[in-house]
C-alpha cells in the first residue's frame, strides 16, 4: 500500500508505505525505493527508512512550486500497483 496524506502545508505530503509478504504478513526490514514522474527539481523526497515490524515506513515529499507528480514505490524489483497522484499548492 502506498498513499500520500496532506499535512499542514499545501507544499508537503506525508508518504505512507506498507509492505506485506506473499502470505499477507507484514514484511519488516524491507527497503522501499520511491520515485516520482515527471522528474522535477521543485520536488524532493526525504529518505525512506526500512519498514518497521508492521511492514510500514513513513517519509515526506515536498515541492517548492505548484506541481503535480505521480509517486511510485518499488520493492525488490517489483513496482507496487498503487501510484498516488500528488498535487502541491492551493489545489491539492
Amino acid at each position: 500500500r502506498v498513499k500520500a496524506d496532506p499535512t499542514d502545508s499545501p507544499m508537503r505530503r506525508r508518504v505512507y508505505v506498507r509492505v506485506l509478504d506473499i502470505y499477507g504478513l507484514p514484511a519488516a526490514g524491507v527497503q522501499v525505493n520511491l520515485s516520482f514522474q515527471p522528474a522535477s527539481p521543485a520536488v524532493s523526497l526525504e529518505p525512506l527508512p526500512p519498514t518497521n515490524d508492521n511492514g510500514e515506513a513513513v517519509t515526506y515529499i515536498s515541492a517548492t512550486e505548484e506541481v503535480c507528480v505521480t509517486l511510485e514505490a518499488e520493492v525488490n524489483g517489483v513496482v507496487l500497483r498503487e501510484k498516488p497522484y500528488i498535487c502541491f499548492g492551493d489545489n491539492p
